[in-house]
């Protein structure tokens, strides 16, 4: 949140969903709003991952432009400064920028800058908008574009339908993002002992593969990935 509130650009709202966290998130979202007018919160009844709470977010949000930022994830906070002035030279849809990983258990980044001619050269193949990019709201909104109810890679299927919708695409060959892996994260999880956590659109991929959760979750990423790059 801190990098959020402190954005060198000031006109920002920011849009928070609790998705029925099981910790005091939403208690500390809550004493940020009592004293920052830009903070939405909104509840959610039942945990149902992150394209639905984005989804939500989209339906509210009121400005020209928008971007996402995961739980536990941060931004530079010149971000969002930087987005806004490069997206609104030429009249650009969308600007994309790099992120660093952050490897939670070992306290060690990770980063590669993407410049514009590795960004061309990987797209349609590796295109993904759900932490990266700062978009041109009219054009969400002009072709009702959202994200689909998957649990993972959820991001790549709005990016391949964002993709299709827009014309001019700028790069911000900078790192903005610190994305946080973690264990026991979504795309992390492992073992027995969690098969009473996998969301319900995996479940049915319990008995095929004898309920061994890595090899359901490495099915699901590659279908994931695969099923775009129809479009």
């Amino acid at each position: 949140m801190y990098s959020l509130i402190n954005q060198t650009l000031k006109d920002i709202e920011i849009i928070c969903i609790d998705d029925k966290s099981t910790d005091n998130s939403l208690s500390i979202l809550k004493e940020y709003a009592n004293y920052d007018n830009r903070i939405i919160i909104l509840e959610q009844e039942i945990n149902q991952g992150p394209g639905v709470a984005r989804n939500r977010g989209i339906d509210i949000a009121k400005g020209d432009y928008i971007m996402f930022c995961d739980p536990d994830d941060w931004y530079e906070l010149d971000a969002c400064e930087i987005c806004y002035d490069k997206i609104s030279k030429g009249d650009n849809d969308i600007a994309f920028f790099s992120l660093n990983r952050y490897l939670d258990d070992t306290d060690e980044f990770k980063y590669r800058i993407v410049t514009t001619n590795d960004f061309i050269s990987k797209t349609p193949n590796n295109f993904w908008c759900g932490k990266n990019v700062f978009i041109n709201f009219k054009i969400i909104n002009k072709n009702h574009i959202e994200f689909p109810n998957y649990i993972i890679y959820e991001d790549h299927d709005f990016g391949f339908t964002l993709l299709m919708h827009t014309n001019n695409i700028c790069c911000a060959e900078t790192r903005l993002y610190y994305y946080r892996l973690r264990t026991g994260s979504i795309m992390n999880r492992g073992g027995k002992n969690t098969i009473n956590n996998v969301p319900k659109i995996l479940k049915k991929y319990l008995p095929i593969f004898k309920d061994d959760i890595n090899q359901i979750l490495n099915f699901y990423k590659a279908i994931s990935c695969f099923i775009p790059h129809f479009y």
